[in-house]
């Protein structure tokens, strides 16, 4: 091989000056450490496996002292190049022997690891000098990019000289003494750079990523991960010294900064465990307890840490990853073999090389193996993958999501149609078993006209309780079937509260008057009486309530009130109270559930459908047991659209203004309520809770000639109401100021005709009484009394009152014939058409004392109807003939415009022969004598 010239005699050198440093070590006793001889190839040397050390314990010694024969001899060399310095020691001192024995000049470069070590003092002694000089660093800290303890160091060519190290700290630190050429250096330090700010590119992306994806999949714990990743970011460039002063990733650390930023990424772990979450959630068991928990130690030793600015940091921050490394890990173990989920198989796996990655980098580093620059960048490495492991999990957790959205979405869609067929389906057999059941009940009304036995008349009314039951079941059936809980799309369609009120509380009539109870809506009159919403599903959540309070109560009153829950518009405030039984455990329970997990008992699937109603309607639910009251209440929020118009004046109003009503009946809630209706109406309400209290109100009005027009008797008075009506009849007599009396009773009170003309009562009105239905009985008399002049022309001077020629239009052959029945029982001719168009062509061809028309009536209803009529009387100046509508809903929204449309009354299906005959009598004289 070939050699350079000179290599020889400088082996030689080297090897000759190596043996005296050996021979004078031993032959004077001391271990001193062998000189270092540079090389001018050389581009990177380890100063530890070369140094000597010298422990000042109290930190008084200065280099003077140092360079002292006495101290001089106590300096012993590293083991194993070993530098971790004790902060019980207050100074440390080191020497480095360096020793050129080429002929070119050495000029290298000392690093001092770690830049956060505290201060540092370096002094050069040439050989042969009893001095030495303090080396100044190469660059002052603003013009680096980050802090470095960076010396020049010169070696003259065959010469040696000695490097002395003052450190000063207070902490535990590792240290690391290395000599560079300019390359080496420049490399080393490119070499961190580009990996610190790779490791910041993609800790950026990931923050970037996860706040796009917080946004796109709607997930919070994106949100988290973002901090998470910001965190390490803040902590990565406060370690490293890139933005003030160097910490170092790992403790201790000088002040408080970074201790939060470690607690603040442990915290965001747990987070993550827990909103992930990385326990079975069929079977939790105590996990998410635990690492509840583990949030607020985690925050306690926070709070220590502040408080003791960091000088506990290394304990506080060894105690907390050890918890959370633990805690996570055994509640995904444990979620894993109970769930045997891949998400977790997956979290488990990167948590487990996470932490293998840092327990042999702290073990490697414990040992020597790396230094604190590269234990640095191992951590924030094992953070960077901890991020991309998390979001990955959410990725594919959510991507998993919206897969399984999509098939219940199609799913859903085609369900959805089937219900849609069931429902038309149910829909069109409960309407045509609705006629044949209205044709039922007047038969029944016929046949309760003619001479019965008592057995008959019981078994006539087992009938007729039957008819309604078999009613209000259907009702029940369309409500159930219509309800779907996929199907979560509502429509927004005009709702009239009232109105929706009172239809739905109908339906309860025959089983509140089978378990005589008092059934009170009391709608609060600041509501707007029109809304947005799906009147459906309001009604299915009127009716399920209403039924669970029936099932809950033994008597006295169920009460419905409706109010304002907030100053939000169309913010409603439902609740529904009765007296008995309490609501159980099991019924709260369903009312908690939100995927509709069942039980098996029909009263919780109706609390869970109750449940998931009020959510649909962006609402609330709950239950409120009194025990001293006896009174239960069922509370419920829901959001309905509100319309921005004002207030509509309610039609014919005028009628009702300043009119006197008394209520006369023992329950004071069901008075109150009435009376707060009345009032937006103009109509003065007095209460009286038993007869005499009525007669003595009734008295006093007469005498201050303020005389009560109305008088509302409840059917539970003195013999079903009846005997205070007729002591009110004989006492008024005949006279102009004698109230119009009404009874208020339940559906299974029948009252003859004859009582009931007896008495002077002009209607009977069926519980339970809403608002609405009310106002048309009042409306009903004014419009009567404001018509009483016109009577006579109604009559046609022909008639005679032996007879009546009467026009009926009903499409439904069945309620034609009952109507027909109905009225050939009174003696009257029928002539019967139909639609409105053929009624209409009767009309004009011949000559009627009554009309009758069907509101819903094919080719031309019932409303038209009539409005053609009045325009052909006006036209040929003809006698005005009285004119009532029928209609299936005595609710209807547009029952203002029968009157408009030149109806003079609407009767409701099913008809009672009694109403009938009262109704025709009144609007035209005529009076059928029975035989």
């Amino acid at each position: 091989m070939c050699r350079m010239p000179g290599a020889t005699s400088a082996d030689l050198r080297l090897l000759f000056y190596s043996l005296i440093v050996i021979f004078s070590g031993v032959f004077s006793g001391q271990a001193a450490a062998a000189p270092l001889f540079l090389d001018a190839q050389q581009a990177r040397i380890d100063l530890s496996q070369h140094g000597e050390i010298l422990e000042d314990l109290p930190g008084q010694w200065h280099i003077e002292d140092v360079l002292s024969n006495q101290l001089q001899r106590n300096f012993r060399p590293l083991e194993n190049g070993d530098l971790l310095l004790n902060r019980d020691v207050k100074r440390y001192w080191l020497r480095f022997h360096l020793n050129n024995p080429s002929d070119q000049t050495i000029r290298r470069v000392l690093e001092i690891r770690p830049a956060h070590l505290g201060d540092i003092a370096v002094f050069r002694q040439p050989e042969g000098k009893a001095t030495a000089a303090l080396l100044t660093p190469m660059l002052p800290p603003e013009k680096l990019l980050r802090p470095q303890q960076m010396f020049r160091v010169t070696v003259p060519p065959g010469s040696q000289l000695n490097l002395f190290l003052q450190i000063n700290t207070p902490r535990e630190h590792r240290v690391s003494v290395q000599l560079f050429s300019d390359i080496a250096i420049l490399q080393e330090n490119s070499r961190h750079n580009v990996s610190n700010f790779f490791m910041l590119g993609v800790l950026s992306v990931m923050t970037a990523y996860c706040i796009i994806a917080c946004w796109v999949y709607r997930e919070l714990l994106f949100a988290n991960q973002a901090i998470f990743c910001s965190l390490i970011m803040l902590s990565l460039l406060m370690g490293w010294g890139y933005l003030g002063k160097a910490h170092g990733m790992l403790p201790p650390w000088d002040g408080a900064t970074m201790l939060v930023c470690a607690i603040g990424i442990l915290a965001s772990e747990v987070i993550f465990a827990l909103g992930f979450p990385i326990y079975a959630t069929q079977r939790p068991n105590y996990w998410p307890a635990v690492l509840r928990g583990l949030l607020g130690l985690l925050f306690i030793i926070l709070l220590i840490g502040l408080a003791s600015a960091g000088r506990f940091s290394s304990p506080l921050f060894g105690v907390a990853a050890a918890l959370t490394i633990a805690a996570t890990l055994c509640a995904g173990l444990n979620g894993y073999f109970v769930s045997y989920s891949r998400l977790l198989c997956y979290y488990l796996l990167a948590k487990s090389l996470t932490l293998a990655m840092c327990l042999l980098g702290q073990l490697s580093y414990a040992l020597g193996g790396i230094d604190i620059y590269d234990m640095n960048l191992l951590l924030t490495l094992v953070a960077a993958i901890t991020a991309i492991t998390n979001g990955t999990l959410l990725v594919v957790r959510s991507r998993k999501r919206w897969t399984r959205q999509h098939e219940d979405a199609q799913r859903i869609a085609v369900v959805g149609e089937v219900n849609r067929a069931k429902g038309d389906v149910l829909a069109r057999v409960t309407h045509d078993i609705r006629t044949p059941i209205s044709a039922i009940l007047g038969v029944t009304e016929l046949l309760q006209e003619t001479r019965l036995t008592a057995s008959q008349e019981d078994y006539l009314r087992s009938l007729q309780r039957s008819s309604h039951e078999l009613l209000q079941l259907l009702e029940e059936a369309g409500q159930a079937v219509r309800f779907s809980e996929n199907d979560i799309e509502l429509s927004s369609q005009l709702i009239s509260l009232p109105e929706l009120v009172s239809d739905a509380l109908s339906g309860f009539r025959n089983m509140a008057a089978e378990h005589d109870l008092e059934l009170i809506s009391d709608i609060a009159n600041e509501l707007p009486s029109q809304l947005l919403g799906d009147p459906s599903r309001v009604r299915q959540l009127l009716i399920h309530s209403m039924n669970s309070a029936f099932e809950h109560s033994d008597g006295g009153y169920i009460l419905l009130k409706i109010s304002s829950a907030s100053p939000r518009p169309g913010h409603l405030q439902l609740d529904v109270s009765h007296h008995g039984s309490a609501f159980s455990s099991d019924e709260r329970q369903a009312l908690q559930l939100q995927k509709h997990e069942l039980s098996d008992t029909t009263m919780n699937t109706r609390f869970a459908i109750i449940a998931r109603l009020v959510a649909l309607m962006q609402g609330q639910v709950s239950v409120r047991n009194s025990s001293s009251r006896n009174i239960h209440n069922l509370s419920m929020t829901i959001q309905l659209g509100a319309i921005n118009a004002p207030r509509e004046q309610e039609s014919d109003s005028e009628l009702l203004n300043n009119k006197r009503l008394l209520i006369v009946d023992s329950n004071t809630t069901f008075c109150t309520v009435v009376s707060k209706q009345c009032a937006p109406w103009g109509v003065n309400a007095f209460t009286a809770n038993n007869e005499h209290s009525a007669l003595a109100i009734l008295r006093n009005q007469r005498l201050i000639h303020a005389n009560i027009d109305y008088v509302l008797i409840d059917h539970r008075q003195s013999e079903n109401g009846l005997l205070l009506a007729q002591r009110i009849c004989d006492e008024f007599g005949n006279s102009a100021d004698r109230p119009c009396i009404f009874i208020l009773a339940h559906a299974n009170i029948s009252y003859s005709r004859e009582a009931l003309q007896k008495a002077c009562i002009q209607r009977v009105l069926s519980k339970p009484l809403g608002n609405i239905a009310l106002r048309s009985a009042l409306l009903g008399e004014s419009h009567y009394a404001a018509r009483g002049h016109q009577i006579d022309q109604y009559s046609s001077d022909s008639l005679g009152y032996s007879s009546l020629f009467c026009l009926i239009a009903e499409d439904n052959a069945s309620n034609a014939l009952v109507l027909e029945r109905m009225l050939k029982s009174l003696g009257i001719t029928v002539q019967h058409a139909e639609n409105g168009q053929q009624a209409l062509n009767y009309f004009i061809r011949g000559h009627y004392d009554l009309v009758i028309l069907d509101i819903e009536m094919p080719i031309m209803d019932g409303i038209e109807a009539a409005r053609r009529i009045r325009q052909f009387e006006q036209e040929e100046d003809r006698e005005r003939t009285p004119i009532f509508g029928l209609t299936a809903n005595a609710l209807d929204e547009q029952r203002n415009s029968y009157l408009q449309a030149g109806m003079d009354l609407h009767l409701v299906k099913p008809i009672r022969l009694w109403e009938l005959a009262e109704s025709i009598q009144r609007w035209t004289g005529y009076h059928h004598q029975k035989r």
